[in-house]
């Protein structure tokens, strides 16, 4: 055993390690969704009136909008887990045993 291992603190390790951290998630649901979601901007961004013939500032706005979008998706990403995690706790009160998250994981 290295040293630095028998060093770590319990915190840093994970008692679940088939689990995923909810910030890792968020991180990893960004990570794919953010760069579909700027193509998208992009793609739209012809058909849009009124927007600024600069190229620049026109990538600056399509950019603005694809981080609104990202916080949409990490708010609908937590409103769908806290729902399922409601869910769970009504099974746990009638005996329905451990109850399990059907909550998808990334990766």
């Amino acid at each position: 055993m290295s040293r630095s291992a028998g060093n770590r603190s319990r915190s840093s390790v994970n008692p679940h390690p088939s689990r995923i951290a909810p910030a890792d998630v968020i991180w990893r649901l960004l990570a794919l969704a953010l760069p579909l979601y700027f193509v998208w901007e992009m793609l739209q961004m012809p058909f849009f009136t009124g927007m600024p013939p600069d190229w620049v500032v026109s990538t600056l706005l399509c950019a603005i909008a694809t981080l609104v979008d990202g916080v949409i998706i990490v708010g609908l990403y937590a409103l769908g887990g806290g729902c399922i995690a409601a869910g769970s706790g009504s099974r746990r009160r009638h005996g329905g045993g451990t109850p399990r998250s059907s909550w998808p994981r990334l990766w």
